[in-house]
């Protein structure tokens, strides 16, 4: 069925919140007028957290007080989930974790990154970097694929992905990704055809 209602402070630990809407490749790249064509907000599971209103907007002008009343706002934003396919959106193909623009919990990372190791100490290797054993989660550079290696990795840890329903920010690697400028074409990459024709 439809997603329920917000659910508002839940207890999921989310590690990633992307910063556009993930309903279509449009509104993730911030291409207004094709974003506005397919209804945002409707990929994923609507919750809502409570933020200090502080964090939210720039203090008042020297002077102006405000009042306690409403000291908190309610922040809605859409929990991924990965393989939900058809009504919610179409980035349920995705994993979750994505090197698109967004903001990173660390502590969590980290501690996902070396299992048992103090969140932020030092000691462990280099975060980010590719982890033995199957224990923790990295990047291969070797890995044509290492950004889905690295998220597929870090779903089947439990890290939790969201988004917010609205456009942030404009996604500079629309017409041309990070991989193909660094010739790591992948199959799905729009330069992948041209490449395969010329060779």
């Amino acid at each position: 069925g439809p997603p329920g209602p917000p659910a508002v402070g839940w207890a999921e630990r989310v590690g990633q919140v992307l910063l556009n809407d993930q309903s279509s490749r449009a509104c993730a790249y911030a291409d207004t007028r094709a974003c506005l064509a397919t209804p945002m907000g409707k990929a994923g599971w609507p919750r809502a957290a409570r933020l200090p209103r502080a964090a939210l907007a720039p203090p008042p002008p020297q002077g102006v007080c405000e009042s306690a009343e409403g000291d908190e706002e309610e922040v809605g934003y859409r929990l991924h989930e990965f393989g939900a396919m058809g009504p919610t959106g179409d980035f349920g193909y995705w994993p979750g974790f994505t090197l698109n623009p967004a903001v990173w919990d660390l502590a969590h990372l980290r501690h996902l990154h070396h299992p048992g190791q103090i969140p932020g100490a030092s000691g462990g290797p280099p975060f980010g970097a590719a982890v033995g054993g199957g224990r923790g989660w990295g990047f291969d550079p070797s890995d044509r694929r290492f950004e889905q290696s690295a998220s597929l990795r870090l779903a089947e840890l439990g890290l939790q992905v969201a988004h917010l329903p609205r456009m942030t920010v404009r996604h500079l690697g629309v017409d041309e990704s990070a991989y193909e400028l660094n010739n790591l074409t992948r199959p799905w990459d729009r330069t992948w055809d041209k490449k395969a024709a010329a060779s």
